[in-house]
């Protein structure tokens, strides 16, 4: 191998080595963004792949006692339910207001599931005042 050919291989590789950082970091990113779906969602279908969390965010009115449950939950072997937490939209020293109950799920395997959720009324004696459905196909 010549000296000049060497040289530029080697330059060459550098560039390249050089720009990986700038672009894989994007990539990776948008990647790893973890997707939330609201009320505006609810009837949807929506992809997702295996291994992916992904979030639920219902609005609801904590402050009146009104609260989200499952009313059907999704196949465990298709999406797992990671977590569930309700945040408050009022900041302290505020009190009162609208809270969002977020669940967080992982796509575990491969397949297609539906959730329903429902929102119960505490003035109501936990009639049910609003729904969301979710179906969620796992690749």
């Amino acid at each position: 191998m010549s000296k000049p050919f060497a040289r530029a291989v080697v330059v060459a590789s550098a560039l390249l080595l050089g720009a990986a950082p700038v672009v894989a970091p994007a990539a990776a990113a948008r990647a790893s963004q973890v997707r939330t779906f609201g009320y505006s969602d609810s009837g949807r279908t929506v992809h997702v792949s295996k291994g992916a969390t992904f979030k639920v965010r219902l609005k609801g009115c904590g402050d009146c006692g009104d609260y989200w449950s499952f009313s059907h939950r999704p196949d465990k072997a298709v999406v797992k339910v990671v977590s569930r937490r309700v945040v408050a939209a009022a900041k302290p020293p505020a009190v009162g207001g609208y809270d969002h109950t977020i669940w967080t799920m992982k796509a575990v395997g491969r397949g297609t599931t539906t959730m329903r959720m429902a929102e119960h009324s505490a003035s109501q004696h936990g009639k049910v005042i609003k729904r969301f459905s979710l179906t969620v196909k796992v690749s």
